[in-house]
């Protein structure tokens, strides 16, 4: 009996043709969310969280086979930049992380 039926997304069915202008958001998000707590990490220490977050979120899908939420990845991000923005504030980046898949979506896979 037939219990389940899976689809490989990634690189199969789409492909993200809009990654670099996602993560320039995101960067953009932690800058704007975070220079009102008077951090302002370079560049260097962006690109890297950014990086560390999706071997985070690679980390759990292979190791637990689950989809990481949104705000774990941001919530690893952050605490590899050694920040810790109210709530308010760590909901924005949150959300603007949710948002912007949306925004720039994957494309179908030609």
């Amino acid at each position: 009996m037939l219990k389940a039926i899976t689809f490989d997304y990634w690189n199969t069915l789409f492909v993200d043709a809009h990654g670099t202008a996602r993560e320039r958001r995101r960067a953009a998000v932690l800058r704007a969310e975070l220079a009102p707590l008077g951090l302002d990490p370079p560049q260097t220490a962006i690109d890297d969280a950014l990086r560390s977050g999706f071997d985070f979120f690679d980390r759990v899908w292979v190791r637990e086979q689950r989809t990481p939420l949104c705000a774990e990845t941001v919530d690893h991000i952050l605490a590899t930049l050694g920040a810790r923005p109210p709530q308010a504030s760590r909901a924005r980046i949150v959300d603007e992380y949710e948002q912007v898949l949306l925004e720039l979506p994957p494309d179908p896979m030609p």
